[in-house]
């Protein structure tokens, strides 16, 4: 689940190359409605952590309450500077 196109596209090449089946999501509402229709088929959820209208961790813990226990990797190239 990763909202810039560019980002998205290179994490999934990297995974597919790597012998995964990858499904995209665009965001959290794609994600959510994904996870709701083939629960079963997914394996695990990789999600960036900053993303407009549902954050990754508030999505981890609503993609849990559809299926309990669905593994869930945060990533993010987001840093702080201070």
């Amino acid at each position: 689940v990763e909202d810039e196109n560019a980002v998205r596209a290179a994490v999934c090449t990297a995974l597919r190359d790597a012998g995964f089946d990858v499904l995209e999501c665009s965001g959290a509402p794609d994600a959510i409605g994904l996870v709701k229709r083939d629960a079963g088929k997914i394996a695990c959820v990789v999600s960036d952590v900053v993303m407009p209208q549902i954050n990754g961790l508030q999505l981890a813990a609503i993609l849990r309450s559809i299926r309990p226990g669905l593994p869930v990797l945060l990533v993010s190239a987001y840093t702080e500077t201070r």
